[in-house]
């Protein structure tokens, strides 16, 4: 749930096809390589960032690259304490990759008790309300979150919900 709270959230596939790698053998990978996945690379325990090359618009935007924040540094140290050191960023309960089928199973099963069907689109809706319209913020910030959530700015802007 972090991924879609603590920072700005993106499809469920961007995490389902990511890898976890340190900084120093994600620059020893070729280009190729790089494609090949999304990635969490560690820098150090209190610096990681994201790669993303594999995505829905990964032709328009290319290569994405953008740091952990804060809330979600600390949130990534608890859960690689847990991980069992696999390539894999989310795993499902036989240590396979989790696709993204799974991922949105598991965020709607989350909400469950609240009787309402909360899913990763919803949750990427209710983020871009509540840090782009609270917050007045101008069009260059709108810009950048969009782009880190994976869509354009027109997209963003309308993922933004009015009273």
């Amino acid at each position: 749930l972090s991924l879609y709270v603590y920072q700005e959230p993106r499809r469920a596939n961007a995490y389902a096809d990511m890898k976890i790698i340190k900084e120093k053998d994600y620059k020893k990978l070729t280009d190729g390589e790089q494609r090949a996945n999304n990635w969490l690379v560690i820098k150090s325990k209190r610096n990681k960032y994201f790669v993303l090359t594999r995505f829905k618009t990964a032709r328009t935007e290319g290569k994405t690259i953008y740091s952990a924040t804060k809330q979600m540094n600390s949130a990534l140290n608890i859960l690689l304490r847990f991980l069992d050191g696999g390539d894999w960023f989310l795993t499902d309960s036989r240590n396979n990759k989790m696709t993204a089928n799974t991922l949105t199973k598991h965020i709607v099963n989350i909400f469950k008790s609240t009787k309402k069907r909360i899913s990763v689109n919803m949750l990427r809706h209710m983020w871009s309300t509540e840090h782009s319209e609270a917050k007045n913020i101008d069009y260059k910030k709108l810009k950048e979150q969009a782009h880190k959530m994976g869509h354009s700015i027109e997209t963003h802007i309308e993922y933004i919900k009015k009273d």
